[in-house]
């Protein structure tokens, strides 16, 4: 599901635990974007990362 608004987006992907995801964004400009990972099993945790996306096409494993 992805949500936009006017400066930014967001999208959710649900998927197995240990699966294996790659991100491929575009960015107009260089910047920083911020990445929640949520696991779910009897209880939730969730980790904040940040990475860093040069101008144009990006991709994170």
């Amino acid at each position: 599901m992805i949500s936009q608004g006017e400066t930014n987006w967001t999208q959710y992907v649900i998927c197995p635990t240990g699966t294996w995801l790659q991100l491929i964004a575009h960015a107009p400009a260089a910047g920083t974007a911020g990445f929640y990972e949520m696991v779910q099993t009897d209880t939730t945790s969730s980790k904040f990362s940040t990475y860093q996306f040069g101008q144009g096409y990006n991709s994170m494993n």
